[in-house]
């Protein structure tokens, strides 16, 4: 990978070096709680079982680690994804293109359209998870 890829990972590792891991993990799952605007206190339960969540995915510094780099793995694979399929999208439309978008079910629908779904509604859809996961703790989901 490049230099400085995994930064976090570094900072981690430094942290770990430190000692105290029970001292830091615990003052991490407790920042991680205020976040998310304290989400964590009210329902610790469906933080748990948010498969994004940090909170309650680790109790050591490594496990942190893994959790850390897993989801940002994810996020770039989610990314590439979403970049792969704009960069399809055609810069010079054809025709078929054309009409495919004028009647969209989907995105024209508010105007009597029923036809397939058109390339840039299923671009929307991966723009959509990618930016999901992206902001998964800041905004709400689409």
């Amino acid at each position: 990978g490049k230099e400085g890829e995994h930064w976090y990972l570094e900072a981690v590792d430094l942290l770990r070096a430190q000692g105290n891991e029970d001292e830091l993990v615990s003052k991490l799952s407790d920042a991680l709680g205020e976040a998310q605007g304290g989400k964590y206190a009210r329902n610790k339960r469906a933080q748990a079982e948010d498969e994004r969540s940090m909170i309650g995915k680790f109790n050591t510094l490594a496990g942190l680690r893994l959790r850390l780099k897993n989801e940002v793995d994810k996020l770039f694979a989610a990314r590439e994804k979403a970049l792969g399929v704009v960069r399809r999208l055609s810069r010079e439309p054809s025709q078929r293109d054309v009409e495919m978008c004028g009647n969209c079910g989907d995105c024209k629908a508010n105007l009597n359209r029923t036809g397939t779904r058109c390339a840039h509604c299923k671009a929307q859809d991966e723009m959509d998870a990618y930016k999901n996961r992206l902001f998964h703790h800041t905004s709400e989901r689409t």
